[in-house]
């Protein structure tokens, strides 16, 4: 798109745009996002973002941070945008900031994953072992009896070897991204792994946030309602839901 006055030259709409720093979490949740080899951020996100960005005239540095890093530098207010979030996550920080949220872009849910659909039945007088990744302590609240004991790892990778060795009873992790990549990483196990709604789990929707532009959260959502075929396509691209449930 471009903009012409008589007698001067035709220059583009967004010449003058803005680069926003976008806050991303260094973590493989494919098929929603991932980093790859290089450490490119990759996925139904990064499509999303970048669609969004072209078609707004917005300039995108996208940012990969570990998760507990991620909402120090969105809480300082050092970043502009964040990707994923919620405002059912870390309630207790939010409550003094002024924090704007898109509409709903994807369902999320997040519980334990097990072994076996069976795998409810736990020994009584044990506690449960779950294996959760740093930085997610949104689920302290969740498993905060002495029924549990929470063993953190560092990545999904070092989560499925401890449950493979049986050092943890299941993992907290989303139940799409985790099968998904049961398909498709040969170095992961090969058996699927079954969502205990037994015990508890959170859901809810991925959003965009921002605390210092909110202007820019409107616009997000305008592109949500003015494209939602191609936020739709995008979605079967990457093998998810069209809808929102």
């Amino acid at each position: 798109m471009r903009r012409c006055l008589v007698g001067l030259l035709c220059w583009p709409l967004w010449a003058n745009a803005d680069t926003l720093l976008v806050g991303v979490e260094a973590l493989n949740m494919a098929p929603v996002y991932r980093l790859d080899a290089r450490g490119e951020y990759q996925g139904f996100a990064n499509d999303l973002l970048r669609d969004f960005a072209q078609r707004s005239g917005h300039e995108l540095q996208i940012r990969p941070w570990p998760v507990a890093r991620l909402y120090q530098e969105f809480f300082a207010g050092r970043i502009d945008l964040k990707f994923p979030d919620s405002p059912l996550w870390e309630e207790q920080q939010r409550t003094q900031l002024q924090i704007a949220y898109s509409a709903p872009v994807l369902a999320y849910l997040d519980g334990i994953m097990r072994l076996s659909p069976e795998a409810h039945q736990h020994t009584p007088g044990k506690p449960f072992r779950v294996g959760v990744i740093r930085g997610f302590s949104s689920v302290d609240f969740l498993y905060a009896a002495e029924r549990y004991t929470l063993v953190r790892a560092s990545s999904l990778e070092q989560l499925y070897r401890l449950l493979a060795k049986g050092r943890v009873d299941g993992i907290f992790f989303n139940a799409l991204s985790i099968n998904y990549q049961l398909r498709h990483d040969a170095k992961l196990l090969k058996q699927p792994l079954h969502l205990d709604q037994h015990l508890p789990y959170l859901q809810g929707h991925y959003r965009l946030s921002s605390i210092q532009r909110p202007d820019v959260i409107a616009e997000f959502d305008q592109y949500l309602i003015e494209h939602a075929a191609q936020v739709a396509q995008l979605k079967r691209k990457w093998g998810m839901p069209s809808t929102l449930p």
